[in-house]
C-alpha cells in the first residue's frame, strides 16, 4: 500500500510540478516564441525596416558603391529600441550606418557641391500613417545624388503572420 501511494504521489508531482513553475510567474503560461520580428504584430521596428528596405529596391543602381547609408528619422513616434532595431537591419546592405540630417553631411563635406551626390545614400523616415488594420503607409526619402531628394512611400501590412511590403514608390512632386 506504501508502495501504491509513493507512486501516485511521484506522478502527480511529476505532472504538476512543471505547470506550476511555468504558470507562477504571471499566472500565464507564455507560448508566445516567435523569434522572427517581422512576425510580431507589435513590432513598428520591424514596419520601418521593411519600409526602408522598399526605398532601396527603387533605383537600387543608385545604392551601388555607396559607403553609408544616413539614417533620418523625424518619427515623434519612434521608440530608441525600434531606432536600434532599423539601425542594425541596415547593416546587411554592408555600408556603415550614419545617424545624420541632410545639414549635417553637407556640413561634415559629405555632400559634394561639385557633383552634387553623396558617396552613401540617405534615407528618411518622416511619417507613419495608419491606413487599416495592422496596415502602415511609411513616408519617407532617398537621396544620392541629383537636384532634388526623392519622396518616397511605402505601404506595410500584417497578412498571414508576418509584416509585408504590399507597394512602395516614389511619390513625384
Amino acid at each position: 500500500m506504501r508502495n501504491i501511494l509513493k507512486n501516485k504521489t511521484m506522478v502527480l508531482v511529476i505532472l504538476v510540478l512543471p505547470v506550476l513553475l511555468l504558470t507562477a510567474c504571471g499566472g500565464v503560461l507564455n507560448t508566445n516564441t516567435k523569434t522572427d520580428p517581422f512576425q510580431d504584430v507589435d513590432n513598428m521596428g520591424a514596419v520601418y525596416a521593411l519600409a526602408l528596405d522598399a526605398y532601396m529596391e527603387i533605383d537600387k543602381h543608385v545604392n551601388e558603391g555607396m559607403q553609408y547609408i544616413a539614417l533620418d528619422v523625424v518619427l515623434p513616434e519612434i521608440t530608441e529600441e525600434e531606432e536600434q532595431y532599423i539601425k542594425n537591419h541596415l547593416k546587411k546592405y554592408n555600408a556603415e550606418i550614419k545617424e545624420m540630417t541632410f545639414e549635417e553631411l553637407v556640413n561634415q563635406g559629405l555632400f559634394s557641391q561639385e557633383t552634387y551626390s553623396l558617396e552613401g545614400v540617405y534615407l528618411t523616415l518622416e511619417e507613419a500613417e495608419e491606413i487599416g488594420e495592422n496596415e502602415w503607409l511609411i513616408h519617407g526619402t532617398k537621396f544620392r545624388g541629383g537636384m532634388e531628394i526623392n519622396p518616397m512611400e511605402a505601404k506595410i501590412k500584417f497578412e498571414n503572420g508576418q509584416w509585408k511590403v504590399i507597394s512602395s514608390e516614389i511619390k513625384f512632386i
